[in-house]
């Protein structure tokens, strides 16, 4: 007799009003303990960090599907994509995978472009490397919600 187990699925979904109420709330947070103390704002570099905002967000998506990919995902199976009207843009595996995948993938882009780039913004001086890790660490906080809730889960 054979018994086949029927596996789990966990389907998240999240508010959007409180999704998008706090990146924001965080960034303020974030911009007065890590930018302020550390940074003189002028309106070049403000400017500077405009430019780079989007190409920075573009490669925490694509640190998400390469980590995927060194995880063990197949590349055909990944997918991404943008809600131009709500400013989002996500990166997602729409096969069968490992949590540590999904954790892995998850934390990826916030060390990377996060807190990495914030330490080398320290060290170089550069204020719009470190106005762009801010901004990424507070983006990443549906990344962080995600995690939260994936580590509870069993294996």
């Amino acid at each position: 007799m054979v018994i086949k187990l029927k596996k789990k699925y966990y389907i998240f979904s999240f508010d959007e009003k409180f999704i998008m109420l706090w990146p924001n709330i965080l960034f303020v947070i974030c911009a007065i303990v890590m930018y302020f103390p550390f940074f003189e704002f002028n309106s070049y570099d403000f400017g500077l960090m405009l430019i780079l905002w989007l190409p920075y967000m573009i490669s925490h998506e694509l640190i998400h599907g390469l980590t995927y990919l060194l995880m063990g995902g197949s590349s055909k199976k990944i997918c991404f994509g943008a809600f131009i009207e709500k400013g989002i843009f996500y990166c997602l595996h729409k096969g069968n995978i490992k949590r540590k995948n999904i954790l892995t993938s998850l934390v990826t882009p916030l060390i990377i472009l996060g807190i990495i780039a914030y330490i080398i913004s320290l060290l170089i001086n550069s204020s719009v490397l470190a106005m762009l890790s801010i901004l990424n660490i507070s983006g990443c906080i549906g990344d962080i919600i995600m995690y939260y809730h994936l580590i509870k889960l069993k294996n």
